[in-house]
């Protein structure tokens, strides 16, 4: 601070004034530095501005920030800061502002285009966080956090293809964590499933080949995840591949909660699987081919046994909730018994 008051007592300059407002951090010197350059210098906004930004005195600094880059537009960092004061302050608006003058000078940077699409969903433009993450996945393709805000902004604006290609990716990226959302998987799954038209305005029922590969994955990680059968269950139209997922799923539920028969909700869920599954196998068993007869007699057989003993149990525990789905689930366990006489070998 000596040093730099002696080169000012002998030739003030604005760089000298800032510098010496840096040293003993007093605001006065910027100011001072601000009339010295007949208010045209940018070099002493930023420093003003740069002095309540690293004290997080946002509300202070962003004016300074502004000014600064008024007069000087090709400072990189400062619209950097400029973007995270504003966000930080929920100035959606001018931090998005920022933000893209800041990738304009520097693409490659993820954290301002992540920054970025934060603003456009506060700002409830989602189709433009949208395009704005794929940009930030270029910069860093293997950031788990930016796929998963990708996949949840994918799935919201209807980008279904997207949302499995970023599903898949997370999956990779988080292998020892068995990355799993159950809640954007049923999203995604059921919306494929009613063939929702997507963003570009095509039939999402175009990707079930695709949600069934990605479904196939997460259930040979997540055995005992019984909603992933039932999910896959939604995008296959033959009966017979429908009721082998279903079964799948049963087991899934009665395996994830072994106590099952002890909790009346867990107990409905699982009597709503047989009963699909018990629908299914009649279905299967309907139509068929003759070399599928033997699979359609053990597909029976394996809705009977389970819906059976599940009946039993919701009646012997009076669960009010599962009265009329344990008297449908009765009717149709008479009609696969008389199935099956017709079909033994």
């Amino acid at each position: 601070a000596e040093i730099i008051q002696q080169e000012i007592s002998k030739q003030p300059t604005v760089k000298l004034y800032c510098l010496l407002g840096d040293s003993i951090d007093d605001i006065s010197y910027y100011e001072k530095a601000w009339v010295f350059s007949k208010e045209r210098s940018g070099l002493a906004q930023r420093h003003w501005g740069t002095y309540y930004f690293v004290r997080h005195e946002y509300e202070n600094a962003i004016p300074h920030l502004q000014k600064s880059l008024e007069i000087n537009s090709l400072q990189e960092n400062l619209w950097l800061r400029l973007g995270y004061a504003a966000l930080t302050l929920e100035n959606y608006e001018l931090a998005s502002s920022a933000y893209i003058r800041y990738t304009q000078l520097e693409p490659d940077g993820f954290e301002s285009w992540n920054n970025l699409a934060k603003c456009f969903i506060k700002m409830g433009n989602k189709q433009r966080a949208h395009k704005v993450f794929q940009e930030s996945l270029k910069c860093n393709y293997d950031n788990w956090k930016i796929w998963e805000n990708f996949l949840l902004v994918s799935v919201d604006v209807g980008s279904f293809d997207d949302a499995i290609n970023a599903y898949n990716r997370l999956i990779e990226l988080k292998e020892k964590e068995k990355y799993f959302d159950v809640e954007v998987l049923t999203i995604l799954i059921r919306a494929i499933a009613k063939n929702v038209v997507d963003i570009e305005g095509n039939q999402s029922s175009r990707l079930k080949k695709k949600a069934l590969e990605l479904l196939a994955h997460l259930g040979s990680i997540h055995i005992n995840e019984g909603i992933i059968f039932e999910l896959s269950s939604l995008l296959v139209e033959e009966p017979l591949k429908k009721a082998e997922k279903l079964l799948k799923a049963y087991k899934g539920y009665a395996m994830k909660s072994p106590e099952w028969t002890k909790d009346e909700s867990i107990g409905l869920k699982i009597l709503e699987i047989l009963h699909e599954l018990c629908m299914n196998s009649l279905k299967a068993a309907e139509n068929y081919n003759e070399n599928e007869k033997m699979l359609v007699f053990n597909q029976l057989a394996s809705a009977r046994l389970p819906s059976t003993a599940a009946v039993k149990m919701a009646v012997k525990n009076e669960w009010e909730s599962c009265r009329e789905i344990a008297k449908e689930i009765e009717l149709i366990v008479e009609k696969i018994q008389d199935k099956m006489k017709e079909l033994k070998p």
